[in-house]
Protein backbone atom coordinates (compact mmCIF):
# COMPACT_ATOMS: atom_id res chain seq x y z
CA UNK A 1 0.00 0.00 0.00
CA UNK A 2 2.38 2.42 0.85
CA UNK A 3 4.38 2.05 -2.78
CA UNK A 4 1.30 2.36 -4.31
CA UNK A 5 0.40 5.33 -2.46
CA UNK A 6 4.35 6.96 -2.77
CA UNK A 7 4.03 7.46 1.23
CA UNK A 8 5.09 5.95 4.42
CA UNK A 9 2.88 5.16 7.35
CA UNK A 10 2.99 6.27 9.86
CA UNK A 11 0.81 5.04 13.23
CA UNK A 12 -2.38 5.48 11.09
CA UNK A 13 -1.79 8.16 8.83
CA UNK A 14 0.65 9.02 5.90
CA UNK A 15 3.81 10.65 6.57
CA UNK A 16 2.85 13.43 3.68
CA UNK A 17 -0.31 14.97 5.15
CA UNK A 18 0.87 14.27 8.86
CA UNK A 19 0.05 17.84 9.72
CA UNK A 20 -3.34 17.81 8.52
CA UNK A 21 -4.06 14.22 9.99
CA UNK A 22 -3.42 15.58 13.53
CA UNK A 23 -6.00 17.37 13.13
CA UNK A 24 -8.55 14.48 14.13
CA UNK A 25 -11.18 14.59 16.87
CA UNK A 26 -12.95 12.16 19.13
CA UNK A 27 -16.28 12.39 18.27
CA UNK A 28 -17.95 12.95 22.04
CA UNK A 29 -16.97 10.41 24.80
CA UNK A 30 -19.94 8.34 23.84
CA UNK A 31 -18.60 5.02 23.34
CA UNK A 32 -15.09 6.36 24.21
CA UNK A 33 -12.78 5.47 26.66
CA UNK A 34 -8.88 5.25 27.93
CA UNK A 35 -7.00 2.27 26.36
CA UNK A 36 -5.75 -0.20 29.11
CA UNK A 37 -2.53 -0.42 27.35
CA UNK A 38 0.07 1.51 24.78
CA UNK A 39 -1.44 1.73 21.54
CA UNK A 40 0.19 4.55 19.61
CA UNK A 41 1.77 8.33 20.45
CA UNK A 42 -0.79 10.70 21.59
CA UNK A 43 -0.92 12.66 18.21
CA UNK A 44 -2.26 9.18 16.46
CA UNK A 45 -5.88 8.48 16.31
CA UNK A 46 -5.00 4.94 17.43
CA UNK A 47 -4.14 6.15 20.67
CA UNK A 48 -7.71 6.86 21.68
CA UNK A 49 -10.55 4.51 21.54
CA UNK A 50 -14.04 5.79 20.02
CA UNK A 51 -15.64 7.67 17.36
CA UNK A 52 -12.51 9.32 15.19
CA UNK A 53 -13.68 12.15 12.98
CA UNK A 54 -10.80 12.84 10.64
CA UNK A 55 -9.44 16.02 9.51
CA UNK A 56 -11.58 17.00 6.19
CA UNK A 57 -8.81 17.44 3.43
CA UNK A 58 -11.08 19.01 1.54
CA UNK A 59 -10.97 22.04 3.51
CA UNK A 60 -8.64 24.51 1.78
CA UNK A 61 -6.60 26.64 4.45
CA UNK A 62 -3.55 27.83 5.39
CA UNK A 63 -1.52 25.60 8.18
CA UNK A 64 0.89 26.55 10.51
CA UNK A 65 2.40 23.36 12.21
CA UNK A 66 4.99 21.47 10.34
CA UNK A 67 6.25 18.03 11.16
CA UNK A 68 10.27 17.97 11.11
CA UNK A 69 11.03 14.27 11.98
CA UNK A 70 9.02 11.19 13.57
CA UNK A 71 10.00 8.48 15.05
CA UNK A 72 8.30 4.99 16.06
CA UNK A 73 9.28 1.96 17.93
CA UNK A 74 7.30 -0.91 16.16
CA UNK A 75 7.17 -4.25 18.50
CA UNK A 76 7.93 -6.24 15.38
CA UNK A 77 9.88 -5.34 12.53
CA UNK A 78 6.40 -4.81 10.46
CA UNK A 79 6.45 -1.30 10.07
CA UNK A 80 2.32 -1.65 10.08
CA UNK A 81 2.28 -3.54 13.31
CA UNK A 82 1.74 -2.77 16.50
CA UNK A 83 4.10 -0.25 18.46
CA UNK A 84 5.61 0.32 21.59
CA UNK A 85 6.71 3.76 21.28
CA UNK A 86 6.70 6.68 19.14
CA UNK A 87 6.91 10.52 18.96
CA UNK A 88 7.56 13.50 16.78
CA UNK A 89 9.25 16.96 16.46
CA UNK A 90 6.96 19.84 15.49
CA UNK A 91 7.24 23.08 14.55
CA UNK A 92 4.34 25.71 15.44
CA UNK A 93 3.17 28.56 17.03
CA UNK A 94 2.90 27.22 20.89
CA UNK A 95 0.86 29.19 23.14
CA UNK A 96 0.21 28.80 27.32
CA UNK A 97 -3.57 27.91 27.34
CA UNK A 98 -5.97 28.22 30.31
CA UNK A 99 -9.53 26.38 30.81
CA UNK A 100 -12.47 27.74 32.75
CA UNK A 101 -16.10 27.14 32.62
CA UNK A 102 -16.26 23.33 33.39
CA UNK A 103 -19.46 22.71 32.17
CA UNK A 104 -18.63 24.77 28.54
CA UNK A 105 -14.67 25.07 28.28
CA UNK A 106 -13.75 28.22 27.56
CA UNK A 107 -10.32 28.91 26.34
CA UNK A 108 -7.79 31.86 27.85
CA UNK A 109 -4.63 32.49 25.45
CA UNK A 110 -2.89 35.45 26.31
CA UNK A 111 -4.76 35.68 29.22
CA UNK A 112 -7.44 37.05 27.16
CA UNK A 113 -10.96 35.03 26.58
CA UNK A 114 -11.44 33.43 23.34
CA UNK A 115 -14.57 34.54 21.96
CA UNK A 116 -16.67 33.94 18.48
CA UNK A 117 -16.34 36.22 15.62
CA UNK A 118 -19.86 37.00 15.48
CA UNK A 119 -23.45 35.88 17.19
CA UNK A 120 -23.67 33.43 14.72
CA UNK A 121 -20.56 31.92 14.52
CA UNK A 122 -19.17 28.67 16.52
CA UNK A 123 -16.65 29.66 19.34
CA UNK A 124 -13.72 27.32 19.69
CA UNK A 125 -14.94 24.03 21.27
CA UNK A 126 -12.87 21.61 22.89
CA UNK A 127 -12.78 18.18 22.01
CA UNK A 128 -11.06 15.95 24.37
CA UNK A 129 -8.85 12.86 23.17
CA UNK A 130 -10.33 10.75 26.11
CA UNK A 131 -12.60 11.25 29.65
CA UNK A 132 -9.63 11.47 31.48
CA UNK A 133 -8.09 14.22 29.76
CA UNK A 134 -11.04 16.75 30.40
CA UNK A 135 -10.67 15.88 34.11
CA UNK A 136 -9.79 18.92 36.28
CA UNK A 137 -8.01 20.59 33.43
CA UNK A 138 -9.21 24.04 35.21
CA UNK A 139 -6.57 24.04 37.85
CA UNK A 140 -3.75 22.39 35.17
CA UNK A 141 -1.04 25.02 35.01
CA UNK A 142 0.85 22.84 31.62
CA UNK A 143 -1.94 23.32 28.99
CA UNK A 144 -0.47 24.62 25.90
CA UNK A 145 -2.24 25.46 22.40
CA UNK A 146 -0.77 25.29 19.11
CA UNK A 147 -2.97 26.44 15.59
CA UNK A 148 -2.70 23.96 13.18
CA UNK A 149 -4.55 25.87 10.07
CA UNK A 150 -6.85 28.43 9.44
CA UNK A 151 -9.64 27.48 6.58
CA UNK A 152 -9.71 29.65 3.92
CA UNK A 153 -12.95 28.10 1.57
CA UNK A 154 -16.44 27.75 2.26
CA UNK A 155 -15.67 27.20 6.18
CA UNK A 156 -13.72 30.43 6.12
CA UNK A 157 -12.77 31.66 9.38
CA UNK A 158 -12.71 28.06 10.78
CA UNK A 159 -9.34 26.96 12.77
CA UNK A 160 -8.31 23.91 14.34
CA UNK A 161 -5.90 24.46 17.40
CA UNK A 162 -3.93 21.49 19.27
CA UNK A 163 -4.51 21.09 22.84
CA UNK A 164 -1.56 19.93 24.41
CA UNK A 165 -0.03 19.33 27.99
CA UNK A 166 3.84 19.52 29.16
CA UNK A 167 5.33 16.14 30.38
CA UNK A 168 8.79 17.31 30.35
CA UNK A 169 9.83 21.22 30.62
CA UNK A 170 13.24 20.32 30.27
CA UNK A 171 13.29 18.52 26.91
CA UNK A 172 10.45 20.62 26.06
CA UNK A 173 8.00 17.13 25.76
CA UNK A 174 4.39 17.50 25.09
CA UNK A 175 1.09 14.76 24.85
CA UNK A 176 -1.72 15.93 22.99
CA UNK A 177 -5.31 15.87 25.24
CA UNK A 178 -7.38 17.09 22.25
CA UNK A 179 -8.48 19.55 19.63
CA UNK A 180 -10.15 22.73 20.00
CA UNK A 181 -11.89 23.95 16.90
CA UNK A 182 -14.31 26.75 15.80
CA UNK A 183 -14.73 30.48 14.33
CA UNK A 184 -12.83 32.39 16.69
CA UNK A 185 -12.68 36.32 16.70
CA UNK A 186 -9.47 37.50 15.47
CA UNK A 187 -7.61 34.56 15.10
CA UNK A 188 -4.15 35.59 14.19
CA UNK A 189 -3.91 37.99 17.13
CA UNK A 190 -5.31 35.03 19.42
CA UNK A 191 -2.57 32.23 18.66
CA UNK A 192 -0.36 34.00 16.63
CA UNK A 193 0.81 37.50 18.18
CA UNK A 194 3.27 37.58 21.63
CA UNK A 195 1.54 38.93 25.22
CA UNK A 196 4.03 41.89 23.78
CA UNK A 197 1.40 42.80 21.31
CA UNK A 198 -1.06 43.41 23.95
CA UNK A 199 1.03 44.76 26.19
CA UNK A 200 1.96 47.58 23.33
CA UNK A 201 -2.38 48.21 22.89
CA UNK A 202 -4.10 50.41 25.09
CA UNK A 203 -6.94 49.15 24.46
CA UNK A 204 -8.38 46.95 27.64
CA UNK A 205 -9.68 44.22 25.88
CA UNK A 206 -6.09 43.24 24.88
CA UNK A 207 -4.18 44.50 27.68
CA UNK A 208 -4.89 43.21 31.02
CA UNK A 209 -1.34 43.08 32.25
CA UNK A 210 -1.55 44.19 36.06
CA UNK A 211 1.67 46.58 35.98
CA UNK A 212 0.06 48.35 33.66
CA UNK A 213 -2.01 51.67 33.39
CA UNK A 214 -3.65 50.44 29.75
CA UNK A 215 -7.17 49.86 31.54
CA UNK A 216 -9.13 52.54 30.05
CA UNK A 217 -12.16 51.54 27.90
CA UNK A 218 -11.79 52.86 24.08
CA UNK A 219 -13.71 56.51 23.64
CA UNK A 220 -13.77 56.70 20.43
CA UNK A 221 -12.24 56.00 16.73
CA UNK A 222 -9.71 58.09 15.07
CA UNK A 223 -9.86 58.57 11.17
CA UNK A 224 -8.45 54.90 10.15
CA UNK A 225 -11.63 53.02 12.01
CA UNK A 226 -8.83 52.20 14.85
CA UNK A 227 -10.01 52.63 18.65
CA UNK A 228 -8.50 55.20 20.67
CA UNK A 229 -8.77 55.80 24.48
CA UNK A 230 -9.26 58.88 26.74
CA UNK A 231 -5.14 58.56 26.57
CA UNK A 232 -5.25 59.53 22.69
CA UNK A 233 -3.39 56.08 22.29
CA UNK A 234 -4.42 53.77 19.16
CA UNK A 235 -5.91 49.85 19.92
CA UNK A 236 -3.08 48.72 17.45
CA UNK A 237 -4.49 45.00 17.52
CA UNK A 238 -7.64 46.67 15.20
CA UNK A 239 -5.37 47.37 12.32
CA UNK A 240 -2.40 44.52 12.58
CA UNK A 241 -5.54 42.18 12.49
CA UNK A 242 -5.30 42.88 8.77
CA UNK A 243 -2.11 42.27 8.24
CA UNK A 244 -1.96 38.70 9.73
CA UNK A 245 0.36 39.40 12.20
CA UNK A 246 3.22 39.68 9.96
CA UNK A 247 6.10 39.35 12.13
CA UNK A 248 4.32 36.69 14.12
CA UNK A 249 3.99 34.00 11.64
CA UNK A 250 5.45 30.26 11.27
CA UNK A 251 8.57 30.15 9.80
CA UNK A 252 8.39 29.02 5.82
CA UNK A 253 4.66 30.15 6.40
CA UNK A 254 4.12 33.17 4.67
CA UNK A 255 0.66 34.53 4.38
CA UNK A 256 0.86 37.03 1.39
CA UNK A 257 -3.05 37.87 1.61
CA UNK A 258 -2.76 40.64 3.46
CA UNK A 259 -5.99 42.54 2.59
CA UNK A 260 -9.35 40.56 1.93
CA UNK A 261 -11.33 42.26 -1.01
CA UNK A 262 -14.73 42.54 0.46
CA UNK A 263 -16.58 43.20 -2.74
CA UNK A 264 -15.81 42.78 -6.65
CA UNK A 265 -14.30 45.58 -7.39
CA UNK A 266 -10.89 44.41 -5.87
CA UNK A 267 -8.36 46.87 -4.93
CA UNK A 268 -6.02 44.53 -3.95
CA UNK A 269 -5.46 40.77 -5.62
CA UNK A 270 -4.90 37.99 -3.73
CA UNK A 271 -1.30 36.34 -4.69
CA UNK A 272 -0.57 33.00 -4.01
CA UNK A 273 1.17 32.15 -1.02
CA UNK A 274 4.78 31.52 -1.38
CA UNK A 275 6.36 27.89 -1.26
CA UNK A 276 6.24 26.41 2.14
CA UNK A 277 9.59 26.91 4.24
CA UNK A 278 11.16 30.00 2.05
CA UNK A 279 12.84 32.38 3.88
CA UNK A 280 9.89 35.01 5.31
CA UNK A 281 10.25 37.68 2.56
CA UNK A 282 7.11 40.13 1.28
CA UNK A 283 6.95 40.13 -2.31
CA UNK A 284 4.61 42.15 -3.59
CA UNK A 285 3.23 44.56 -6.85
CA UNK A 286 2.92 47.99 -6.65
CA UNK A 287 -0.59 48.48 -6.98
CA UNK A 288 -1.58 51.64 -8.63
CA UNK A 289 -5.35 51.19 -8.76
CA UNK A 290 -5.04 50.95 -4.87
CA UNK A 291 -2.98 54.42 -4.72
CA UNK A 292 -4.91 56.35 -6.97
CA UNK A 293 -8.00 55.30 -4.66
CA UNK A 294 -6.41 56.19 -1.29
CA UNK A 295 -4.90 59.10 -3.04
CA UNK A 296 -8.46 60.72 -3.83
CA UNK A 297 -10.16 59.49 -1.16
CA UNK A 298 -8.32 61.36 1.50
CA UNK A 299 -7.48 64.52 -0.65
CA UNK A 300 -7.97 67.57 1.39
CA UNK A 301 -8.07 65.35 5.02
CA UNK A 302 -4.58 63.46 4.87
CA UNK A 303 -1.44 64.04 2.47
CA UNK A 304 -0.70 60.31 1.67
CA UNK A 305 2.92 60.80 2.97
CA UNK A 306 1.06 61.53 6.39
CA UNK A 307 -1.65 58.81 6.35
CA UNK A 308 1.64 56.37 5.04
CA UNK A 309 4.42 57.41 6.52
CA UNK A 310 3.36 59.31 9.75
CA UNK A 311 0.57 56.79 11.20
CA UNK A 312 0.78 53.35 9.27
CA UNK A 313 4.26 53.18 9.37
CA UNK A 314 4.85 54.42 12.43
CA UNK A 315 2.75 52.22 14.56
CA UNK A 316 3.59 49.25 12.10
CA UNK A 317 7.10 49.46 12.78
CA UNK A 318 6.68 49.83 16.58
CA UNK A 319 4.21 47.14 17.23
CA UNK A 320 6.22 44.65 14.40
CA UNK A 321 9.36 45.18 15.57
CA UNK A 322 10.48 44.46 12.50
CA UNK A 323 13.76 44.19 11.05
CA UNK A 324 13.59 46.60 7.85
CA UNK A 325 16.83 46.87 5.67
CA UNK A 326 17.13 49.67 2.92
CA UNK A 327 14.14 51.79 4.41
CA UNK A 328 15.35 54.79 2.10
CA UNK A 329 15.55 52.55 -0.93
CA UNK A 330 11.58 52.62 -2.28
CA UNK A 331 10.88 49.24 -1.04
CA UNK A 332 7.76 50.34 -0.05
CA UNK A 333 4.52 49.33 -2.05
CA UNK A 334 0.72 50.30 -0.79
CA UNK A 335 -2.88 48.43 -0.64
CA UNK A 336 -5.95 49.82 0.43
CA UNK A 337 -9.59 47.97 1.46
CA UNK A 338 -12.52 50.25 0.89
CA UNK A 339 -15.36 50.43 3.46
CA UNK A 340 -18.25 47.75 2.64
CA UNK A 341 -19.89 44.98 4.23
CA UNK A 342 -18.98 41.55 4.67
CA UNK A 343 -21.04 38.66 5.79
CA UNK A 344 -23.79 41.86 7.08
CA UNK A 345 -20.78 43.20 9.21
CA UNK A 346 -19.07 46.39 8.65
CA UNK A 347 -15.95 46.59 7.06
CA UNK A 348 -14.21 49.96 8.12
CA UNK A 349 -12.16 51.58 5.65
CA UNK A 350 -8.25 51.19 6.30
CA UNK A 351 -5.40 52.25 4.67
CA UNK A 352 -1.80 49.70 5.07
CA UNK A 353 1.86 49.87 4.14
CA UNK A 354 3.33 46.46 2.93
CA UNK A 355 7.01 46.57 3.34
CA UNK A 356 8.90 44.87 0.84
CA UNK A 357 12.07 43.21 1.19
CA UNK A 358 11.70 42.49 5.09
CA UNK A 359 13.36 39.79 6.90
CA UNK A 360 10.43 38.84 9.56
CA UNK A 361 11.68 37.60 12.88
CA UNK A 362 10.26 34.18 13.97
CA UNK A 363 8.70 33.20 17.25
CA UNK A 364 9.22 29.55 17.21
CA UNK A 365 9.11 26.67 19.05
CA UNK A 366 10.38 23.15 18.31
CA UNK A 367 8.78 20.83 20.55
CA UNK A 368 8.63 17.41 20.91
CA UNK A 369 5.30 15.70 20.75
CA UNK A 370 4.45 12.37 21.84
Amino acid sequence: MGTLMQDEYVAGMWRGDLELGMLWCIDGFQGASTPTTYRAPTWSWMASVGRVWPAEPMMDGLSFIKVEKVHLDYVTEDTWGMLRGGWLHLRGHLKKLSLIDPDDWKMVVNGVQVEARTERDVNMHIFFDTPDNETDKESEPNLYCMIGKIVTDLYEGMVFVLVLELVNGETGTFKRIGIARGVPKDPELTFLADRAFYKSCDCSAHNNDPASENTLEPMRRDFMSRKVTSRNIQCLAVTLSSFLLLAQLVEGYWISRLFISVTTNRFTEWSEATSHFEPPVLHYMFNLPAILFLFATWTGIFSIGAVILDVQWRYTKELLKLNIKDLNKGHCTFAAETGNEKNGIEVDLECGLVLAGIEVPGNLFGTTYR
